[in-house]
């Protein structure tokens, strides 16, 4: 699947796709150190440098209204990370592999039924 970035994103794995953006503004919160908005949408000012960053873009992600904050990065403990809180949006990584996507089902759902 190929996903085309908003033009304003820097370049790199996490990125808000072109025309998805509803200006919800509420990605932004979640990183404002990673990311802006304009009158079309909001992108990635910058790429994550340290792993609070990266927690801070998966919360992102998590937050999209209309999922237009994606991962397109390989690093699958980053995709697991964001498997694990948002298993159902798989438009968010379209570069999971099967495994991830049941790993994380089966982790859910055995948390689901120990409670």
């Amino acid at each position: 699947m190929k996903i085309e970035a908003y033009e304003k994103n820097c370049s790199g794995d996490f990125i808000v796709e072109d025309g998805n953006c509803m200006l919800c503004c509420l990605p932004e919160m979640e990183a404002p150190e990673l990311m802006e908005s304009d009158d079309l949408s909001c992108y990635f000012k910058r790429q994550p440098r340290t792993e609070a960053e990266v927690g801070q873009a998966i919360e992102a992600i998590n937050v999209s209204c209309c999922e237009a904050v994606v991962y397109v990065g390989n690093d699958r403990s980053i995709i697991r990370r964001i498997l694990d809180r948002q298993y159902e949006g798989l438009d968010t990584v379209p570069n999971a592999k099967i495994v991830d996507v049941w790993l994380m089902r089966l982790k859910r759902m055995f948390k689901l039924s120990a409670k």
